[in-house]
């Protein structure tokens, strides 16, 4: 009895310390409360063309385009559920969980400090904030933003492989796999034997062991371009031609977009919001700066590391470019917000001792991002309700045609029909010949006042009696009235 006694204490006290199951349940089920909004959210733009090439014609490999993993796993969601959003949606949602889970093993393996209570409250925090970011719904809720969410599991595995018990050969054998496998999903991770190689600095590493690393990574890195370019034709493929091109300038102001971009949500008014960053960050740096210098006994290689690290992530964004305006390319932070997340978790568990004003910062930063995220989601909502009204519109059969009036390429950074439109038709085995579309709407003409009125009068169309008409009205397409057209 009293060994029972001491046997049920001991599971308690391993449940809430150290437990497995209690992260594992929260990281992975809180993602579907978070993006519940959009969990049904239909397709939009760019999905229709690969759900058309992978899925219907079943090709995985094309010229100037190689990210081979993504396009796998639609195939594999298409298979177990045909074109039913959800699974796709599910999909997503399980491996942003899954980061989340990993990135709090991560911290916990890092053991920054002799006390386990204080490695776990800084674990639980650094994943808690990656899984709440507001700027991860790219990622998260666009189906091809999955490229960006799947790079960086294998990313984070190779982390935890790192700090594994194994040998080093195998060790290194691991984490290069994990690399090798990541770049076929996304290329945002292709810095990342830098990453390691600081994190082997932070573990004290020998000199013998960092050139082992590092001959490993490059070697994989070198195999991988090789494919790429007997695969695809090219290194950067259709998106990146214009980098080396781009005037130095542009690259200095895209570091500060990609800085501020990282902590605050966009803007229309993009040249003030460039000024609005500068302002607030230098003086942030500088609180940062002074609350180190006050810290007693502070992880200071740590946090210097990981700096080190969110720079290094931060080179694709800021060649590739970020949006000040809006969400769109969001999907780019999602690699460097591993380690903005890691950065402000450590100074709040290790450099801030009074508890109350904690729990306090955690709060704020937690209703901070979750309104952020929430407000990404009904835009992200928003667009896939536009597509879906469209097929459903265009899929009922009419003996006349059907003119389409004002599709919007996106809404405030979700994509709608940027492109895909014609894919959209012929996934949902819809005669092209029937639809007219008459105009699409960029986004600043999607933020004015569209009327039938003003419609009929742009337009003047000429219909028969047969013909029908559809329009975005702002949040999906309806059916205009015939008598308006008349």
């Amino acid at each position: 009895m009293k060994l029972a006694k001491q046997a049920g204490g001991m599971i308690k006290k391993d449940f809430i310390g150290n437990s497995v199951a209690i992260p594992l349940l929260f990281f992975l089920l809180a993602p579907f409360l978070l993006y519940l909004p959009v969990l049904h959210k239909y397709f939009v733009s760019d999905d229709f063309k690969v759900l058309n090439r992978v899925c219907l014609q079943e090709i995985i490999f094309v010229k100037g385009f190689f990210r081979p993993l993504s396009d796998i796993t639609i195939y594999l969601n298409y298979r177990i559920g045909g074109l039913d959003p959800l699974i796709f949606n599910s999909f997503n949602l399980l491996v942003h969980g899954i980061n989340s889970l990993l990135l709090y093993q991560f911290c916990l393996r890092l053991r920054i400090s002799a006390d386990n209570r204080l490695n776990r409250q800084f674990a639980f925090l650094a994943g808690t904030l990656f899984l709440t970011y507001p700027f991860h719904n790219e990622a998260v809720v666009w189906l091809l933003g999955r490229g960006a969410s799947m790079s960086c599991s294998f990313a984070l595995a190779g982390l935890l492989f790192l700090f594994s018990h194994y040998n080093l050969s195998k060790k290194i054998l691991l984490t290069c796999s994990c690399y090798f496998i990541g770049l076929f999903a996304f290329e945002s991770i292709i810095f990342y034997p830098f990453i390691i190689l600081i994190f082997i600095f932070i573990k004290g590493g020998s000199r013998k062991e960092k050139t082992a690393w590092l001959s490993g990574l490059l070697l994989t890195l070198c195999i991988h371009l090789t494919l790429r370019i007997l695969i695809s034709g090219s290194v950067t493929g259709n998106y990146g031609g214009g980098f080396a091109k781009a005037n130095p300038v542009v690259y200095m102001l895209n570091i500060i977009k990609t800085a501020g971009r990282l902590i605050f949500p966009p803007s229309g008014e993009a040249h003030w919001l460039v000024l609005v960053y500068i302002a607030i960050l230098i003086p942030a740096g500088w609180l940062g700066i002074q609350l180190i210098r006050k810290a007693i006994n502070p992880p200071l290689n740590v946090v210097k590391g990981l700096i080190l690290c969110l720079c290094i992530a931060c080179i694709v964004p800021v060649f590739t470019g970020i949006s000040t305006i809006t969400s769109e390319s969001d999907r780019m932070l999602y690699f460097p917000s591993l380690f903005l997340c890691m950065i402000v978790s450590v100074l709040l568990i290790f450099f801030i001792r009074n508890r109350s004003k904690k729990l306090l910062i955690f709060f704020l930063l937690l209703s901070y991002n979750i309104f952020l995220l929430e407000t990404n989601n009904f835009h992200w909502a928003i667009a896939g309700k536009t597509t879906e009204s469209l097929v459903s519109l265009l899929k009922n059969k009419t003996s006349g045609k059907t003119y389409v009036l004002d599709i919007p390429e996106e809404y405030r950074g979700a994509y709608i029909f940027r492109q895909g439109l014609s894919d959209a038709l012929r996934i949902n085995s819809i005669n092209p010949a029937r639809v007219v579309v008459i105009n699409f709407l960029t986004r600043d003409q999607a933020n004015l006042p569209q009327t039938p009125m003003v419609r009929q009068r742009r337009y003047a169309l000429n219909l028969n009696k047969d013909d029908n008409v559809i329009f975005w009205d702002g949040h999906s397409f309806v059916r205009l009235n015939h008598k308006v057209e008349k």
